[in-house]
């Protein structure tokens, strides 16, 4: 697989930060797969659910 942005091997640089950005925003590893799964670049997710 190469990467859509400007095809070096997958995962690539874009792909990385952006996995990393989502998991510091508290996503699990299934819902970012599931993000990028989906393709869509406009897909909102919810904020995750934090204890009180």
């Amino acid at each position: 697989m190469v990467c859509r942005n400007d095809a070096s091997p997958h995962p690539c640089r874009l792909h990385r930060w952006g996995t990393r950005v989502l998991a510091l925003r508290g996503l699990r590893a299934a819902e970012i797969d599931a993000l990028i799964e989906r393709g869509d670049p406009t897909a909102v997710v919810p904020p995750p659910d934090r204890p009180a």
